[in-house]
């Protein structure tokens, strides 16, 4: 389901519970509000994605899972554009509940250039999984 948020990223996700808990939820902590899937038995292989006005490398992000949900196995990715493969991005990931984490690159200088990128979750736990949050920070101009 393909969303334009007020700010002009489009957000992409595979499922969408309902008017409340839309994709570009998860990029506004005051919203109040989450991401969630639809469906009560889905768990598994779900996504949501933003892309990117223009090609940005990101070397740190900040994620919460939706409340009373677990992120057992899940991966970060980008990719240039639609006709290109998606590619797994290097950070050492963990299962998640509840609370935020922040995940970052050992050294920024390793962080590639993407248009688009994917939060992939292969096995959450819970009932409608999904985001309260999801940030992404950019490799500034001094790393280049």
């Amino acid at each position: 389901l393909n969303e334009i948020d007020v700010s002009g990223f489009i957000v992409n996700t595979s499922s969408v519970l309902g008017t409340n808990h839309k994709g570009y939820n998860a990029f506004n902590p005051t919203s109040r509000s989450h991401w969630r899937v639809a469906g009560e038995a889905m768990t598994k292989n779900f996504w949501i994605e933003i892309q990117c006005p223009f090609q940005v490398r990101v070397y740190r992000f900040l994620i919460q899972p939706a409340g009373g949900t677990k992120l057992v196995k899940w991966k970060i990715r980008g990719r240039m554009d639609g006709f290109h493969l998606w590619e797994d991005l290097p950070f050492q990931l963990e299962p998640l509940e509840s609370d935020t984490k922040v995940f970052t690159l050992e050294n920024p200088r390793l962080a590639k250039g993407y248009w688009c990128y994917q939060i992939f979750i292969e096995e959450a736990e819970g009932v409608n999984p999904g985001l309260t949050y999801w940030q992404l920070y950019t490799v500034n101009s001094v790393f280049n």
